[in-house]
């Protein structure tokens, strides 16, 4: 049922991005003789924002400036992505990415809202007061109802581009 739950998220976030259309560009620099040097996606700014859709209710975030924030931009270039978390410790939600991210981990003292990457490939979503040793992905900008939309059991998170 959780599948299929996830399943049906998924593609609805599909279908909304492939209505609007998709605004991550890939930049490159060309070379003095104008050949293309670089077709790697650009990094994520300081300030780019993504959108989360968890317990029935949207949030946005902003994003950290580092080389897992840039991979995570670069993964929902692709489409929206479901992540199936837990709750651990009544402090925080945990959550296997599809894939794992570039980590540049340091001790962290974490709040509500934020969200940071573990292991290289878990997304923790915050609705408590933490300290660990973490890697930024970015914070949640305005907190209400994030605790409620957590809620105290298993949730399906969804991210996607900001629109």
């Amino acid at each position: 049922m959780k599948k299929q739950l996830s399943l049906v998220l998924i593609l609805c976030g599909l279908l909304v991005l492939a209505a609007c259309g998709n605004s991550t560009q890939v930049q490159s620099q060309q070379s003095a003789d104008g050949a293309d040097a670089s077709s790697a996606p650009v990094a994520a700014p300081e300030g780019q924002r993504i959108h989360v859709s968890v317990g029935g209710r949207d949030f946005t975030a902003t994003l950290e400036d580092n080389d897992a924030t840039s991979a995570l931009v670069a993964l929902l270039a692709d489409g929206a992505i479901g992540i199936d978390m837990r709750d651990y410790s009544g402090f925080e939600k945990v959550g296997d990415l599809p894939q794992a991210l570039p980590a540049d981990d340091a001790q962290t003292n974490t709040q509500p809202g934020d969200l940071v990457l573990y292991q290289g490939d878990q997304l923790v979503a915050f609705y408590g007061d933490h300290a660990w040793s973490y890697t930024r992905i970015g914070h949640i900008d305005n907190l209400d109802g994030w605790r409620e939309a957590l809620g105290s059991g298993d949730v399906t998170m969804v991210l996607s581009p900001a629109q």
